[in-house]
């Protein structure tokens, strides 16, 4: 298998030929200024017959900033189909001469898992994967782990604890395995990257971020790392991960496109922004002492959805990282890098949800002094990315009363029936030749072709993804404009834990989420109706948002074993896997043990609390003050009447647990204990 269907597969330049490309972003800003242009065009003929009044050049206007939406991302997917069917050498890094040049390093690199109130079984599962992949490296010496929590679940902070310990015994003699939990969570996910540089940061030349579900092989690591090596100018190195382990026919249907067309738009991202790419917070390899130099987040002052602490990172470490005159790189080529897609529509629009929050606040941040102008147009982009759904909206709205108007008042034309034609039939070419230009280069690869089921398989599966993704487009699009009104509105957003296995959707859950796009889809329905020349146009929309709840349950479950539809949207990991995606699944597939009370296993089980304590002196046990109810519920053995809050209480004071282990275990109360060791000092 070629391009980034293989294990380590990358082209770049040698030492004579590593200067970047100049002008790397002009081709794809005149393509689609000129696709705006005559897009634009077309549909000012297209509204012309019934004049131009206030609600056409608004409407007009709603339609030119969501035409140059998918023309860009037209123009992005076409510069990307290019540069894989070429399968040029990418300029502007030094690469490694020959694999043995690929596989010597001599940098320590700390592989960096933040977690946060996940499952520990799934956790360090992957863990144990990427390490025993380490271990079959020539430099096992060289890389370290380290868990940093920022769990507040009292019983999920038990069984990470015992985890961790479990795990460290099977990567003995590899690569040592370092856990720190914070007692302040400030700056979440940043926070926990910032405190590591603090700390430990000062031992290791580089840091790759990982996700909790994040798999990465150790050859891909130390090609990174050995890139890194041989271009001091580089900051970040981002390898894209490819979406795997997926059950769910959403999950799926995400796996397949992110296979088929995801790898285009990402070649073409990588064709036109170069050494000034962006960072998606995980599977990527950063320079650790320019990181800590120079990526702090600053806190956004004031009240509101714009304001606090910055939710998405990643977009703005990569602009404070080139802002310092490091480069950023993405290099969709190098294959290795994994990661799990959200199992069901609802987990996706949660953590879509979060994102949205996140880029907002990127507006703000766009007046930055010092920036370098591809930055501002992530952080621009970031942003737009979740802006263009209500602008979409609107423009449908817009369309709607137009029509609605123009019904009303006879003997006024008031659209040009073949211009509007055409407009649509450019939209949607926009839309979906991206995924064509996928499809159409694994049809290319003979072997990726026939691990796939060959090409009819491809074929079909390309066909029930267009389908499918088109009728969730206006759910999604919904679902976005509704966050976004709720966030601009004041409401909460948290930045929890992701689900990583949903379940199927209630009828209750089914309502309450698709309430709004039920109305939105009647109400369309009988402007329809009133206006039968719009009803053409708005079928596919209304069929979507009224099927959502059926077209949510389906996408949720799984296809039954030798279905039609088990045998497409596959992709080539599932026929020939990593070896550490293979030993992954292994391990997760080994029942997990029982998440119980914490405070209950730490208070009665010798090994779990002196784990626990261990943690404590390393964490600074606050030894807040218990109360007096807790330690009488503790001492009658009535753990169930404990509450969350409570038991994270007990479990946070040394003192408390001393004198509860004591009372129930009186014979072993002075015995002494023994502290592993947690950390590097």
């Amino acid at each position: 298998m070629s391009g980034r269907h293989a294990s380590v597969s990358i082209g770049l330049a040698d030492a004579r030929s590593s200067r970047p490309a100049r002008g790397r972003a002009a081709p794809v800003a005149i393509a689609t200024a000129l696709t705006t242009a005559l897009g634009t065009a077309v549909s000012l003929i297209a509204a012309h017959p019934g004049g131009f009044e206030v609600a056409e050049v608004v409407s007009i206007a709603l339609f030119v900033l969501c035409f140059a939406w998918i023309a860009f991302a037209f123009c992005t997917a076409v510069a990307g189909f290019v540069r894989l069917l070429s399968r040029r050498p990418l300029s502007g890094l030094i690469g490694p001469q020959g694999a043995a040049d690929a596989s010597t390093i001599t940098s320590r690199v700390a592989l960096i898992v933040p977690v946060r109130n996940e499952d520990p079984h799934a956790v360090f599962a992957n863990v144990r994967a990427i390490g025993e992949s380490i271990g079959r490296s020539r430099h096992p010496d060289l890389i370290d782990f380290f868990i940093l929590s920022d769990t507040v679940d009292p019983d999920v902070l038990v069984a990470e604890e015992l985890a961790w310990t479990e795990l460290r015994g099977h990567l003995a003699g590899i690569c040592e395995v370092f856990y720190r939990r914070r007692t302040d969570n400030d700056g979440k996910k940043a926070g926990n990257l910032a405190e590591f540089c603090r700390r430990w940061g000062a031992a290791y030349e580089y840091f790759l971020v990982l996700d909790a579900d994040s798999l990465m092989e150790a050859d891909t690591i130390i090609t990174m790392t050995r890139i890194m090596e041989l271009n001091p100018g580089v900051g970040i190195l981002q390898a894209p991960p490819l979406s795997v382990g997926g059950l769910t026919r959403f999950a799926r249907l995400q796996q397949f496109a992110g296979f088929a067309y995801g790898s285009v738009v990402t070649a073409g991202m990588s064709a036109w922004q170069g050494g000034s790419s962006n960072y998606w917070g995980h599977n990527a390899i950063i320079r650790t002492a320019a990181f800590a130099r120079y990526c702090g987040l600053p806190v956004l002052s004031g009240s509101g959805p714009f304001s606090g602490e910055i939710l998405s990172h990643d977009f703005v470490e990569a602009a404070l990282m080139r802002r310092a005159g490091y480069e950023v790189w993405m290099l969709p080529a190098l294959g290795g890098s994994f990661e799990r897609i959200p199992p069901t529509l609802f987990d996706y629009a949660e953590r879509d949800r979060r994102w949205s929050a996140g880029n907002l606040q990127h507006l703000r941040l766009l007046g930055t002094s010092g920036l370098h102008p591809m930055s501002r147009l992530h952080l621009f982009l970031g942003a737009m990315s979740y802006l263009v759904s209500p602008l979409w909206l609107l423009f449908i709205a817009s369309g709607v009363a137009m029509a609605i108007s123009d019904a009303a008042t006879p003997g006024i034309r008031g659209v040009d029936s073949f211009a509007a034609g055409a407009v649509f039939a450019a939209s949607t070419l926009l839309v979906f030749t991206p995924r064509l230009l996928g499809v159409a280069l694994v049809l290319r690869d003979r072997d990726v072709r026939q691990a796939l089921g060959g090409t009819v398989a491809v074929i079909a599966s390309g066909l029930v993804e267009i389908v499918v993704s088109a009728l969730l487009a206006p759910v999604t699009m919904v679902m976005q404009t509704t966050a976004l009104v709720s966030i601009l509105s004041g409401a909460h957003v948290s930045w929890g834990s992701q689900r990583r296995d949903g379940d199927v959707p209630s009828l209750v859950d089914l309502l309450r989420v698709h309430g709004a796009h039920l109305v939105l889809g009647i109400t369309l329905l009988v402007a329809g109706v009133v206006t039968p020349g719009a009803l053409p146009w708005l079928a596919l929309m209304i069929a979507s948002l009224l099927g959502a709840p059926a077209l949510t349950l389906w996408t949720a479950g799984e296809a039954p074993s030798g279905s039609p539809m088990d045998r497409l949207l596959r992709i080539p990991e599932e026929a020939a896997p990593s070896r550490v995606c293979s030993r992954a699944e292994e391990l997760r597939a080994v029942p997990a043990p029982a998440i119980a009370d914490g405070l209950r296993r730490v208070v009665t089980d010798a090994r779990a609390y002196a784990v626990h304590l261990a943690i404590l002196d390393t964490t600074g046990s606050r030894d807040d003050r218990v109360p007096a109810s807790v330690a009488r519920l503790v001492h009658q053995g009535a753990w169930e009447r404990i509450d969350q809050i409570d038991r994270a209480l007990a479990l946070g004071s040394a003192t408390f647990l001393r004198n509860a282990r004591s009372s129930h275990t009186p014979a072993v109360a002075h015995r002494s204990r023994r502290l592993e060791p947690l950390v590097v000092t």
